[in-house]
């Protein structure tokens, strides 16, 4: 048995529904979903870190890390997919995971990532424009434990919320109606500080400079990685990937068309008024 075969095995053995939610073979898996929540495919592997989220036949907790490989052989799937998961991650977890795309990927395999448009989180901020921030992160839910800790819901916390979050230890989950009375919400920061920063530092700078607030006593349940789709496709020419296209709240380009209909009807499409898209392809 070849070493990513072994790797693959044990991984499934760590569920007790190994066959029912184990794809009808995962010699049939063509692509790789990685943090897809809820995601459900046939033909694809969704692996994700979140607890207490059912994911229909496909979902395997996964501990995203700069040790843990992808659970594939090598070339052996088409596609690589991520919605709204690298903003989770640090810079070295980011690295490790595209190395391990790369790796996994076919030759002319396809990556494409969707992440949240910071870009547009900054312009409309310094817009004013509200509309990009309300009703759309899920973000409304958390404002009465925001006032609890004298915590503001205006649009700089949206904003900061959007590029940087943490959970006081013991604090619920955001994905889960019950919390607790800690705080879970975005660093604590004057709004001229934040208007000042936001205007002279890039969208990483920015986000490493938010990260650096968060007390070190607190750990991470949201987003601790911001990027701009330059600052992306940079990471993955990197590793070995060609960029192909890059879009923000939208993916208008034919390169988009098979990846989109392998994942099925309207997955791609989630989100895109607050996403950027970036597809790229691993050398033939």
């Amino acid at each position: 048995v070849s070493p990513e075969k072994a790797l693959l095995n044990g991984f499934l053995k760590q569920s007790a529904n190994e066959d029912r939610m184990l794809p009808q073979s995962h010699r049939e898996v063509e692509g790789i979903n990685l943090g897809g929540g809820v995601y459900s495919h046939p033909k694809w592997l969704n692996l994700d870190t979140r607890d207490g989220i059912q994911s229909g036949e496909n979902q395997f907790h996964f501990d995203f890390s700069k040790k843990r490989p992808l659970p594939a052989a090598n070339g052996s799937v088409k596609y690589v997919y991520s919605s709204h998961c690298f903003e989770h991650l640090d810079d070295p977890t980011i690295e490790y995971l595209l190395k391990e795309s790369h790796r996994v990927l076919e030759d002319g395999g396809t990556l494409v990532l969707k992440l949240p448009d910071f870009e547009k989180a900054r312009e409309s901020y310094l817009a004013k424009d509200y509309g990009f921030f309300v009703r759309k992160w899920g973000i409304e839910k958390l404002e009465h434990n925001w006032l609890t800790h004298g915590v503001q819901p205006n649009l700089t916390n949206y904003l900061l919320m959007i590029f940087c979050s943490y959970a006081e230890m013991g604090a619920g989950s955001l994905y889960k109606e019950e919390r607790s009375g800690v705080y879970y919400g975005p660093p604590k920061i004057a709004k001229a500080t934040v208007d000042s920063k936001l205007k002279e530092l890039s969208i990483k700078a920015f986000s490493d400079f938010l990260n650096a607030q968060v007390p070190t006593e607190a750990h991470f349940r949201g987003h601790q990685n911001a990027m701009s789709l330059e600052d992306m496709i940079t990471r993955i020419n990197e590793v070995g990937f060609t960029a192909i296209a890059g879009f923000r709240q939208s993916y208008s380009h034919t390169s988009f068309d098979a990846i989109d209909r392998a994942l099925g009807p309207g997955e791609l499409a989630k989100m895109q008024d607050i996403s950027m898209y970036l597809i790229a392809r691993k050398a033939s």
